[in-house]
């Protein structure tokens, strides 16, 4: 083989490694607008084929401002400002609850470019509000029947009329507290909950005064 032959098929070679390794590197990416493919990167250089917007392309390196690109077409050079990232796939419809958040970026600068994925668990939701402070009173056990709602503060020392010795539980809310009592004027046998009482007990029907705390 003369020294020309052996030259030029190492040159193949290389050029064959080139491209090959480069294919490797390549990261996907997409065309924002319509933008003209050239032989090199600058607009001085021919123009061999022309993006549409949207186009995917893989971009394999770039360089003050150009990034060669190789896609359905002729590869070639093209402006780096008119190239995004690929869209990621879309999220499945029903994802599983600890499936982390994932995010995709594409860094377009000198030399070769580089495709980075950030996964991480995302803003937690707000907090719920906190339950306002409050007490309920009903006619029946099990918070039923008929009701009312009081705020703490509220104190009622002769509980006259329908509600006298009808009141069966009541439902403590929001860190407030109830005394009730058998008799008007916080008389007679009390007692005092911070939590849901279902029934009464021996107060049952017998509640003629209460304060709410």
């Amino acid at each position: 083989m003369t020294l020309n032959k052996t030259l030029i098929a190492a040159a193949a070679a290389v050029t064959t490694f080139i491209v090959s390794t480069a294919a490797a590197m390549a990261v996907p990416a997409q065309a924002t607008a319509a933008v003209n493919v050239r032989t090199g990167g600058g607009t001085s250089f021919a123009i061999v084929d022309q993006l549409y917007a949207g186009e995917p392309v893989d971009v394999v390196q770039c360089q003050g401002g150009w990034c060669y690109i190789q896609h359905d077409g002729p590869d070639g050079w093209v402006s780096g400002n008119y190239l995004t990232n690929a869209a990621p796939p879309a999220p499945p419809a029903s994802p599983e609850p600890d499936e982390p958040d994932c995010g995709f970026g594409l860094t377009l600068g000198g030399g070769t470019p580089t495709f980075s994925i950030n996964c991480g668990n995302g803003v937690a939701p707000p907090p719920p509000p906190a339950p306002v402070a409050q007490v309920c009173f009903y006619n029946g056990d099990n918070y039923t029947a008929q009701s009312f709602c009081v705020a703490p503060g509220t104190s009622v020392g002769n509980l006259a009329g329908f509600w006298n010795n009808k009141i069966s539980s009541i439902r403590v809310q929001g860190g407030a507290s109830a005394t009730i009592c058998e008799h008007p004027g916080f008389g007679g046998f009390c007692n005092t909950w911070n939590n849901d009482v279902p029934s009464l007990g021996f107060l049952n029907n017998k509640v003629s005064s209460y304060q709410v705390n």
